[in-house]
């Protein structure tokens, strides 16, 4: 028997001993909990991401979903439908159009708008092979990511809508730039008076009621929105059962009210349905972070760093999992590695606080 394993057995053998005299029900306990303490500790720090990928190439993306695919008019091919192309951008010069279903950057497969964002962040000036279905094609486009230049995408999308105010895409891009949640919602509503089975309206409009109930005291007020957002999220998925825009949405919703169990119920179907999409695991690392399970945190904290290393966010997630395990280095390193990528000062404040005194 190896040294390693015969420490794991003996560390086994102490836990076991400790509650020797409280019944199975405690033993089976002390065993899950030596599982767990195992696994966490091949939970490491990240390393440092590759900070020379600033490049970009100007497109906005959603995961072709059932609604997309109605909309669009587009195959149900697994992948990342192109909403929007950036006129003069990389994205552009390379071919792209709107209705592409991006399905793999250079030997990379792509599943969902997340992990395509992460893909198509290249080095300036080094081209990526873009594959994308388009119609009954399967097309390898050269796209060579760079710095984008300044444009007015309200404006941008005021003049598609001068000439097409029925264009449910560009309506829903559109609430998506308003800072105004009115306007938002009078936008999102005309996408979804024009193409009812818009998913990814019905998403952002659940977010919007939610995000007012949250601002609000009014118990009436409160209670009408939320009933809103779950009618919503639940319209949503009887159009597409697998809408994992729908998850991703909803999980956030129930961690931001404390009903942990459901945000982690709806980040583990998630990643069920696609195991590289970022948000599921953060989903399943906060709920259960916050429901005071660290060490079954740390895993699926650490999974959604290394599938998303430019989100600060997850490396605080992952940070606060190392501090309530009593491991200050791996958060103060963690911590520093996600600095490097956090540019917002809120965001970089939030990390320093997470070891800061």
């Amino acid at each position: 028997m190896s040294a390693r394993r015969l420490g794991a057995v003996l560390a086994l053998c102490v836990a076991l001993a400790a509650c020797a005299t409280t019944g199975p029900d405690t033993i089976a306990g002390a065993i899950e909990q030596q599982r767990q303490a195992s696994k966490t500790k091949d939970v490491r720090p990240p390393e440092e991401p590759d900070l020379t990928r600033t490049g970009r190439i100007g497109v906005r993306l959603a995961i072709n979903s059932v609604g997309w695919q109605r909309v669009l008019h587009i195959a149900s091919t697994k992948g990342t439908v192109v909403l929007f192309v950036l006129p003069s951008s990389p994205a552009e010069r390379g071919g792209l159009k709107r209705g592409d279903v991006i399905t793999r950057v250079g030997s990379t497969p792509i599943a969902n708008d997340e992990r395509a964002q992460i893909a198509l962040r290249g080095k300036p000036g080094v081209p990526l092979k873009v594959t994308v279905d388009r119609g009954d094609e399967e097309l390898v486009l050269t796209v060579t990511p760079g710095p984008l230049a300044d444009a007015d995408q309200i404006a941008l999308l005021d003049a598609v809508l001068a000439k097409h105010p029925k264009d449910a895409t560009t309506l829903l891009l559109r609430a998506q730039l308003t800072q105004d949640q009115k306007d938002a919602l009078r936008y999102v509503n005309r996408a979804l008076d024009a193409e009812p089975d818009l998913v990814d309206g019905l998403v952002f409009r659940a977010r919007l009621y939610w995000t007012e109930s949250l601002s609000v005291t009014n118990e009436s007020v409160i209670a009408t929105d939320r009933s809103r957002a779950n009618d919503d999220y639940r319209r949503a998925l009887e159009i597409d059962p697998d809408a994992i825009t729908v998850l991703r949405s909803r999980a956030q919703s129930s961690l931001e009210i404390q009903q942990y169990d459901s945000a982690e119920r709806d980040g583990l179907r998630a990643i069920g349905l696609d195991a590289t999409f970022p948000a599921a695991y953060y989903s399943v690392a906060a709920a259960r972070y916050a429901d005071g399970r660290a060490r079954d945190a740390a895993s699926p904290a650490r999974e959604a760093v290394r599938l998303d290393p430019y989100d600060s966010n997850l490396y605080r997630i992952l940070a606060l999992v190392f501090v309530e395990l009593g491991r200050v280095g791996d958060a103060e390193e963690t911590v520093r590695v996600g600095l490097t990528v956090a540019t917002d000062e809120n965001k970089r404040a939030a990390l320093k606080a997470v070891v800061e005194p």
